[in-house]
């Protein structure tokens, strides 16, 4: 379905409730004007849900998750970054990999699942870190049929 995206991420973030660490702060800066996507919003809540509470994991009781929004030529991109503990450079190439995981008590399930949403989708998903700075994945997604200022 046509869907507005920066409604699954409010969705999404309202979902955490309680559960959100008091001392995190929360940064939206959602795009007015974002182009819709075509998405499965259950699967997008459930790959968005995955990577907010590895942030939220990965800072503890005190940080910022900045949740960002803007248009591509033909999609847009959604950006979650975390102040958190950061991904050793070793590690980054493994973090979509089945059973790869660095919280105790992991399955490594959750960021294969988020991948294997957003391949499904037809975007993509990637992720850059600096250990002790934090993390910051990227999402893109193409504009649903429509949408958009270029043919895909």
């Amino acid at each position: 379905e046509s869907a507005d995206l920066n409604e699954t991420v409010r969705t999404c973030l309202a979902r955490f409730g309680s559960v959100k660490p008091a001392g995190v702060e929360v940064v939206l800066n959602l795009a007015d004007d974002l182009h819709r996507v075509q998405l499965d919003r259950d699967q997008m809540l459930t790959a968005l849900t995955n990577i907010i509470e590895n942030a939220f994991s990965a800072m503890g009781q005190a940080g910022t998750l900045t949740v960002t929004t803007r248009n591509l030529d033909a999609g847009v991109e959604l950006a979650i970054a975390d102040s958190g503990s950061g991904i050793p450079e070793r590690y980054l190439a493994k973090v979509f990999e089945p059973f790869f995981t660095l919280k105790p008590g992991g399955t490594g399930l959750g960021m294969c699942l988020t991948k294997r949403i957003i391949d499904d989708h037809h975007g993509t998903i990637g992720v850059t870190s600096k250990e002790g700075a934090g993390t910051v994945f990227a999402i893109t997604l193409p504009a649903a049929p429509g949408h958009g200022t270029k043919p895909v």
